[in-house]
């Protein structure tokens, strides 16, 4: 929270340009979301450079736990600094050089929104073959935890924008491929739909008439004269309505609790 608010950076640079001070995530209605978002929902750390004065003079998000997709080698379980937020350029480098003491593999190739699948190797790793120095096209993917996430929306994010579903679990990834439910591009504070998690059994789809899948929807629906009715009865929970057949012991069902999860990236 304390390096996402622009409060607490430093008021001196060396250029207009400071991609700190034009970051798009600095301001206080934006701040707390972005800091949950990537604390308990990513369970991402974040590196932080500060001054004598306990100003910040830069911040990156660090991913640990990164696996590639298939095609793009076979590296797991490493770690990478994403893009970095500076006041000063010599700061961009101390930070680099600093992640690399710290031992993380990777880092942005360029200091971008864009060039998400660019990176250079911190750190070498002989037995995953990854030289320091050399520089990787890679498509990665980092499972998130998303159990202690509290807050309603989602940060802009420059390398894993992409929010997807693998295995009944939510992933980001730095391209969009697979079963795509949102993007993360947008500075409004909320993610942008791309896909629907089905409540009554978790498959992502695309259908544009109903939250149902279609073969759900074939189901839970019967055909009447006056159209297509429900069937079942409903419940209450958390103030609203919804068809008890996706609740037991007036608890979401899995596939319902996903659904409830997925939809707080859209909503502050």
């Amino acid at each position: 929270f304390e390096a996402y608010s622009e409060e607490n950076y430093t008021t001196v640079t060396d250029t207009t340009e400071s991609s700190l001070h034009n970051s798009c995530m600095r301001y206080e209605n934006r701040v707390r979301n972005a800091a949950d978002f990537y604390a308990n929902f990513a369970g991402a750390s974040i590196l932080v450079a500060r001054d004598e004065s306990n100003n910040v003079l830069a911040r990156a998000v660090v991913w640990k736990n990164v696996r590639t997709l298939p095609g793009s080698g076979t590296f797991d379980g490493f770690s990478l600094m994403d893009r970095v937020y500076f006041s000063h350029a010599f700061v961009l480098e101390m930070m680099r050089k600093q992640a690399a003491t710290l031992g993380i593999t990777f880092r942005r190739q360029h200091n971008d929104y864009s060039h998400t699948r660019d990176f250079v190797a911190l750190n070498s790793l002989p037995e995953e073959g990854i030289e320091a120095g050399k520089s990787y096209t890679l498509s990665l993917a980092v499972e998130v935890p998303a159990c202690k996430w509290h807050k309603r929306g989602a940060p802009y994010m420059d390398t894993f924008y992409c929010i997807c579903m693998k295995d009944g679990k939510m992933e980001l990834r730095n391209l969009e491929a697979g079963k795509v439910v949102a993007t993360c591009r947008s500075t409004e504070g909320v993610a942008t739909p791309v896909g629907k998690v089905c409540p009554g059994c978790g498959y992502v789809h695309t259908a544009t008439e109903s939250a149902f899948c279609p073969s759900c929807r074939q189901r839970i629906y019967s055909c009447t004269i006056f159209g297509q009715v429900m069937t079942g009865n409903t419940v209450e929970y958390q103030g609203k309505t919804y068809p008890s057949l996706l609740f037991k012991k007036k608890r979401p069902i899995p596939s319902m609790r996903l659904y409830l999860q997925v939809n707080k990236l859209y909503n502050e």
